[in-house]
């Protein structure tokens, strides 16, 4: 189990390669954002097991999502959420279209680990 700031040394490095390799964010279109959410349910379902965690995209407009189709995330960024049954929501992947990445800043203990093992399995 690594500690909080271990934690955020390995975010920093995994921002250091999403920016290293995504030096044009309008490659970042619907195929891939959906890849990253169905990796994130993947490691969800692996580290937690039974407990009903689910990814979600936070919803897009039709002309939102058209946009990105068209010009990637560079246009408007895009936020993966998490919900289970007792709550609704919380962050868990946020890529802004400067291409900033915040990771699941609710997550405390090793409830990090699926997100950043997620975000590294689609960056590589």
């Amino acid at each position: 189990m690594n500690t909080q700031s271990e934690y955020e040394n390995e975010k920093d490095e995994l921002r250091l390669q999403f920016k290293s390799k995504f030096t044009d964010l309008s490659v970042i279109n619907q195929t891939e954002i959906h890849r990253l959410l169905w990796l994130c349910d993947n490691e969800l379902d692996n580290h937690y097991k039974s407990v009903g965690l689910r990814m979600f995209m936070v919803p897009l407009n039709l002309f939102v999502a058209r946009m990105i189709r068209d010009k990637g995330i560079q246009y408007k960024g895009i936020e993966l959420k998490v919900a289970s049954h007792y709550f609704e929501g919380r962050e868990g992947i946020h890529i802004l279209q400067d291409g900033r990445v915040f990771f699941c800043g609710w997550a405390g203990g090793n409830n990090h680990e699926p997100f950043i093992n997620a975000f590294r399995r689609w960056i590589e």
